[in-house]
């Protein structure tokens, strides 16, 4: 889920990363946190930001 390519996406499937990075946590504590410094989740928020500009 890192690496995915979020350029393409729509806006549901940015939500079910975000979701799914949050449910990550619940079976593994420190997940989310390895989401946001990955970078990952600002890359999602700003896939979301274009995709509400647009």
């Amino acid at each position: 889920m890192m690496k995915a390519d979020a350029s393409g996406l729509d806006a549901q499937c940015i939500l079910a990363l975000l979701i799914a990075s949050l449910r990550a946590e619940r079976f593994c504590d420190g997940a989310l946190l390895e989401f946001i410094e990955s970078g990952a989740v600002t890359r999602w928020l700003k896939r979301l930001q274009e995709l509400d500009e647009a």
